[in-house]
């Protein structure tokens, strides 16, 4: 898969470019992610209908900073949320650990690289998040969290609608993305 990559304005020139639309815009679907995503339905006794999203998996820090523990808890911040939709708890949780090397491969990694023009970039779907400029990705938890809303399988948004994967500051998830993870993790 092909690595999509957040600009930074602070990485380019001060231009018109530096609020160039994202490309790879896809706001209708999510990929397929080498993390392991778990979609259940719960009905309490009530009759409250709770949809919970779990994603978890293990990373291997093939950086030679050791970045991966920060990614890890600015990550499990930002990718937990439940909100209400007409009755329905949508949950999304998000629980990633340091590969331990044991057993079998690290779902994703995180690795030096190179992102034409950018802090970091990311394969959507994952398995790779590649960090290019160490200090300018690990200053934004916006850049963060963009990088691995690929990962999860997240592709561009367009810009101006606050949302973390478009190029917009202080975007946010939104249940559009949460649900669709739902639609396409659950099996019932």
């Amino acid at each position: 898969m092909a690595a999509v990559s957040f600009k930074s304005p602070r990485r380019q020139n001060a231009s018109a470019d530096s609020q160039a639309e994202p490309d790879n815009v896809r706001t209708d679907a999510v990929a397929k992610t080498s993390l392991t995503v778990n979609a259940t339905q719960v009905v309490s006794e009530s009759g409250q209908v709770r949809r919970l999203i779990q994603i978890s998996g293990n990373y291997n820090d093939r950086t030679a900073s050791g970045v991966g523990t920060l990614i890890e808890r600015v990550v499990e911040s930002f990718f937990q949320m439940s909100f209400d939709d007409e009755g329905i708890l949508y949950s999304l949780e998000l629980d990633i650990e340091r590969f331990s090397g044991i057993e079998g491969r690290a779902d994703i990694n995180f690795v030096n690289g190179t992102c034409a023009k950018n802090f970091a970039c990311a394969d959507v779907g994952g398995p790779n998040l590649y960090i290019d400029d160490l200090w300018g990705f690990m200053a934004s938890n916006d850049a963060i969290a963009h990088e691995f809303g690929h990962l999860i399988g997240y592709w561009h948004w367009p810009n101006g609608v606050g949302n973390f994967m478009s190029y917009d500051r202080n975007g946010k998830i939104t249940s559009d993305q949460v649900k669709l993870l739902w639609n396409k993790y659950n099996l019932d």
